[in-house]
């Protein structure tokens, strides 16, 4: 049998603790403590030659000397692993500032590009984990996107075990695109309160029962749902979102309600009346009362 190959914490009793582990991008390497430089453990690169040959460099003594002669004398001196722990605590701090800074201006409906204005420089200012914030083209290109993938992720994890409602819209969106918004009502076990969320919006090219049934089957996968889990889905009185319902039911082998809107309802009443020929004479009665009571 060969000889058993040695694990990071091996190497770190061995060497008296001058050899320190370190969390890099998940990843657990040996780094020595005094110098922050990373050791080769790859016993084909023979590791032990390396370790050694570092400890017996000049530079890793005279950072060694320096750090032990701090600690005699009582101070609280660095060494370069430290300050190199101590960036990266820093990073860590100023990412989550700024994810925070772009959630507030997208939560409140504000451009990423504010964040070249005022409301970034007085963000700046005051803030110092946010003192190294980016332009506004950056917020929206990298931290954005990072942002709303956190956010979603919790969204999966709070409606893991949980029945949800579908809420679907189709509505044209500023360029009269036809756009599919879905959102998903759920009840958190976590914190005692309904939710309503939105997950998705979906360009297509025509509304009808199988663009919407597509669009909403999409929604529900990005967190981890199918339509087995929908108890309910909100939509207007549009035949072809019965339809979409009415066939969903029948593919799947369950019973899902429909809830009908009542301002759609509303709407489509009040249009048509307003439509009717005697509607028309009325209005033209009173603009000309109006006419002439001025």
């Amino acid at each position: 049998m060969g000889r058993k190959r040695k694990t990071l914490d091996d190497w770190c009793k061995e060497h008296d603790l001058q050899i320190a582990t370190k969390d890099s991008e998940g990843t657990r390497t040996l780094v020595c403590k005094y110098c922050n430089t990373e050791m080769v453990t790859d016993p084909a690169k023979k590791p032990y030659d390396r370790i050694r040959e570092h400890l017996m460099s000049s530079r890793h003594k005279k950072f060694k000397t320096a750090s032990k002669e701090a600690e005699t004398a009582g101070t609280s001196q660095q060494t370069l692993f430290d300050m190199s722990c101590r960036q990266r605590a820093k990073e860590t701090e100023a990412d989550g500032v700024i994810h925070d800074f772009v959630r507030a201006l997208a939560y409140s409906g504000i451009s990423m590009h504010q964040a070249d204005g005022p409301l970034g420089d007085f963000a700046r200012k005051y803030c110092k984990a946010a003192k190294t914030m980016p332009t506004g083209q950056r917020l929206r290109l990298k931290y954005l996107k990072e942002a709303f993938d956190k956010d979603m992720e919790k969204i999966r994890d709070d409606m893991r075990d949980v029945k949800v409602s579908v809420i679907v819209d189709e509505s044209p969106d500023i360029t009269g695109v036809p756009t599919i918004n879905t959102l998903l009502c759920y009840y958190s076990q976590k914190n005692v309160k309904k939710h309503v969320v939105l997950v998705d919006v979906d360009r297509v090219n025509a509304s009808n029962s199988c663009t919407v049934a597509s669009a909403v089957s999409k929604a529900l996968l990005t967190v981890g749902k199918t339509w087995k889990d929908v108890v309910a889905v909100a939509a207007d009185s549009a035949e072809y979102m019965r339809k979409m319902v009415r066939e969903i039911c029948q593919a799947e082998g369950i019973q899902i309600l429909h809830v009908k809107d009542i301002a759609h309802f509303i709407h489509v009443s009040v249009d048509h009346a307003i439509s009717l020929p005697c509607m028309s004479d009325v209005r033209s009665v009173v603009i000309k009362f109006g006419a002439l009571s001025r």
